[in-house]
């Protein structure tokens, strides 16, 4: 019995430290994954998917890290023991989401939206055609008197 309440104590506190987290991550990684993704409904999936990844990677690393009790070990130390695998998962989930922005976010940090790069395209059309016309009117003026 021991050992099964151990257990539970630390499924319970991972599953509290994972609450924590998202509810502390919600809002801003919601806000980084709609611009992302383009809209709020793709940002919204991606950040479901990512708070089911909070909750679960450190629920199953404490399943995957229990251990056999040992008679000198206090309670105490127990649950410890078997607390500290959530936090490990706690900690590589968090690790795999920020990889995850980070891959799509850019060195700089600087998000563009679609409609901004649409712009700089119609803009950046708009000097090519300047620097033509610049062209050819200085081709046909300086061919204009000799030729």
């Amino acid at each position: 019995m021991r050992n099964e309440l151990a257990f539970g104590i630390a499924a319970g506190v991972s599953l509290l430290l994972s609450g924590l987290v998202i509810l502390y991550l919600h809002r801003p990684l919601y806000r980084i994954l709609g611009d992302l993704c383009g809209t709020p409904e793709r940002g919204g999936f991606w950040t479901a998917l990512a708070n089911i990844q909070f909750l679960l990677v450190p629920l199953v690393a404490v399943m995957l890290g229990r251990t056999v009790e040992r008679t000198a070990d206090s309670f105490f130390f127990l649950v410890v023991e078997q607390a500290k695998w959530s936090l490990l998962g706690l900690i590589a989930a968090t690790f795999l989401v920020a990889l995850g922005v980070a891959a799509f976010v850019g060195p700089s940090g600087i998000l563009v939206t679609r409609p901004q790069v649409d712009d700089l395209q119609r803009l950046l059309a708009k000097v090519e055609e300047i620097r033509a016309r610049e062209i050819v009117s200085r081709t046909t003026y300086s061919e204009g008197p000799t030729g």
